[in-house]
């Protein structure tokens, strides 16, 4: 795991926390597997929350979301809108960010 350790970092979210001990039991004991947390990736510089390297499963690209299904309002290929509170809030479509 790349950085061994998230949970003192504040921009960590909850979630992020969560997969990233899941993956550090379920990935880590298995030497076919490499995980990065938030790696710098591309000439843009995206940072993806995770990167999964397996030798038979190649690169799997995790973006981590701390939203409850109950929070989703509105669902289109660039957008998706969802409630915090009685706050409505707009952010990029997870599968676009990820790509």
């Amino acid at each position: 795991m790349h950085p061994e350790e998230i949970e003192p970092l504040e921009s960590a979210t909850a979630g992020e926390k969560k997969v990233f001990r899941f993956l550090h039991d379920a990935a880590r004991p298995d030497k076919d597997f490499i995980a990065w947390y938030e790696p710098t990736i591309g000439s843009a510089g995206a940072e993806p929350d995770f990167i999964l390297y397996g030798n038979s499963l190649g690169l799997l690209v995790l973006e981590v979301k701390d939203w409850d299904i109950d929070q989703i309002g509105e669902v289109n290929p660039h957008t998706f809108k969802f409630w915090t509170g009685d706050k409505e809030e707009t952010r990029t479509n997870p599968d676009r960010q990820a790509r």
